[in-house]
């Protein structure tokens, strides 16, 4: 078990080699070049800047399309996986909590909030936040790492 593994949701679609990403990146900045207030083309620029682990242009794309479209489902979430790439907790929690008020039982969302706690040192809503994921997730690998975090918070699931 990982200490801080991030729960990260993929998507399995597409030809995720490196040459194809890089060309389908340039084909949505050709787009956005005519057509700069759609939030999709934002979003979509995003994912595959996230597959590259480009996470500062990520978090670019994301910000533009949450400035265009405030409540894009997965963005937020989307945005605090970026920020914790970047060792920003207090900001990722902040994402992960506004993707959290649009689905409380998100549960990338609520694991990787546990995360973002404990390495700001709110232990009682780290505990908060991985008990509730450890209740409603199914993975029982996960499952596992939500044990293992609550473990060394010193408590039981």
């Amino acid at each position: 078990m990982s200490e801080n593994k991030p729960y990260i949701s993929t998507d399995p679609s597409g030809d995720d080699s490196a040459k194809a990403i890089d060309a389908e990146i340039v084909k949505v900045r050709e787009h956005l070049k005519k057509d700069s207030s759609n939030a999709d083309l934002f979003f979509k620029l995003g994912t595959l800047c996230l597959k590259r682990e480009r996470h500062a242009d990520a978090i670019e794309a994301f910000e533009d399309c949450i400035r265009i479209r405030p409540e894009y489902p997965e963005v937020n979430y989307l945005l605090g996986n970026s920020y914790i790439s970047h060792k920003q907790f207090e900001i990722a929690a902040r994402y992960f909590m506004k993707s959290l008020r649009s689905n409380p039982n998100h549960k990338p969302s609520l694991y990787n909030i546990g995360l973002c706690y404990v390495e700001t040192g709110m232990k009682d809503k780290a505990i908060q936040a991985f008990r509730k994921f450890h209740a409603i997730e199914e993975s029982i690998a996960w499952k596992e790492e939500a044990r293992f975090q609550l473990y060394r918070l010193g408590v039981n699931p």
